[in-house]
């Protein structure tokens, strides 16, 4: 009986011992969890920050940029010119395109004009793009010479940039006068190559007189 009570208390201490070693086991998978989620929380947290510090260079970048292309423009307005008189070099005569069955943008600017200048890099980009169906003729209205005097006073040029729309006939439709936005100038393009009314009219600088341009 003595050596029964002696291996009951034997194994009721091999329990006692596999118990607190199962409850240490516990605990340090229990800290070890605890630190994984706490490695991972504060990686989570540093990857937050660095996208949230990448999204305000990039945003602060992106406005800055602005900002330098603005005044960039606005100190280099010769780079406007430049393109204007680009324009002009490359156009051809309104002579040479009446009558060809397109639609056509007469375009009387001066490097005076601070209008031309701006929107000078607009022209460039509907040119580009209305190429293959429209005749855009860029004339100087500042009237230095015989020719272009001429021009100005054949269309009623009264001020500048002053941009007539023509049909495929030789009629001009209107007159859009001034800094005029792109999507004014397309949407009146587009129904000129389609032959519909024009959304924007401007200025009719001839009245109720003839609309036909001839030379």
């Amino acid at each position: 009986m003595f050596g029964t009570a002696e291996g009951g208390d034997a194994g009721t201490e091999e329990d006692r011992r596999a118990e607190g070693a199962r409850r240490l086991a516990a605990e340090l998978e229990k800290e070890r969890v605890q630190v994984d989620a706490a490695n991972a929380m504060e990686r989570m947290k540093k990857e937050l920050a660095q996208e949230k510090r990448q999204k305000i260079i990039t945003a602060v970048g992106s406005v800055l940029g602005a900002v330098a292309l603005f005044f960039y423009q606005h100190t280099h307005p010769v780079e406007a010119i430049t393109i204007l008189r680009k324009m002009q070099s490359e156009s051809p005569t309104i002579q040479m395109v009446v009558g060809n069955g397109r639609p056509t943008v007469v375009d009387f600017y001066a490097e005076w004009c601070e209008n031309c200048k701006e929107m000078a890099p607009v022209l460039r980009a509907v040119e580009s793009k209305y190429k293959d169906k429209v005749n855009f003729v860029v004339i100087d209205g500042d009237g230095r010479d015989q020719a272009s005097a001429g021009l100005v006073e054949r269309f009623r040029v009264d001020g500048i940039p002053h941009l007539a729309l023509m049909t495929n006939e030789g009629e001009v439709k209107t007159a859009l006068i001034g800094k005029v936005p792109k999507k004014v100038l397309e949407a009146d393009i587009d129904s000129l190559i389609a032959g519909r009314a024009l959304p924007y009219e401007g200025y009719d600088a001839f009245e109720d007189d003839n609309h036909f341009v001839t030379f």
